[in-house]
């Protein structure tokens, strides 16, 4: 009574031959084997700017014979392509779900927290003004880098300035927020 195991599906002819003293006898019989497939995947990129593309690479099992897809965030958002391309737009934390479906069943493969698209900065700042000295609050989000023009030529990079102006006048300041999106400019 041995026990084999199959390495991939088919159909496989099994003989049987049985000998003793009076002969041999022969049972042959055909095993279909049929497993359930295996799904996986990867992607070109899983983190970057929005609009976000995303080629996807279907890594299931050779026994998968069709795919759907779900694409939290994505456009589409579901393919049963093989090897879809997705684009995303907003800026978020999404899930990618595959199922891989055969003769042998489905199989379902979710990357959680998967495709990050990232956003531009959204800039901004208030100030505080003593005399001719203004120190500057950055209430910037997402940026990595600032930027701040003064008005009368002066410049800093700090993140909260404060500057002093030598001069009476009326200044327009400008702070360029920048992450690795794209800049914001903010008056």
């Amino acid at each position: 009574n041995p026990a084999h195991t199959y390495a991939a599906d088919g159909n496989y002819v099994v003989v049987l031959t049985a000998t003793n003293a009076c002969g041999t006898s022969t049972f042959t019989q055909t095993v279909a084997i049929i497993t359930e497939p295996d799904a996986g995947f990867s992607a070109s990129t899983t983190s970057g700017c929005g609009p976000l593309e995303v080629n996807y690479v279907n890594l299931s099992s050779e026994n998968s014979t069709s795919w759907e897809w779900t694409f939290e965030g994505g456009t589409p958002a579901t393919s049963t392509e093989e090897n879809p391309t997705v684009v995303y737009a907003a800026p978020g934390v999404y899930d990618v779900t595959l199922v891989a479906t055969g003769s042998g069943g489905s199989s379902t493969f979710t990357q959680q927290n998967f495709i990050t698209v990232l956003a531009p900065p959204v800039g901004g700042f208030t100030f505080n003004q003593t005399q001719n000295s203004v120190a500057f609050t950055n209430t910037s989000t997402d940026a990595t880098s600032y930027s701040w023009t003064f008005g009368d030529g002066g410049t800093s990079v700090e993140q909260n300035p404060t500057y002093t102006y030598t001069a009476d006048g009326v200044y327009t300041v400008v702070l360029a927020a920048t992450n690795n999106c794209g800049t914001t400019f903010v008056e």
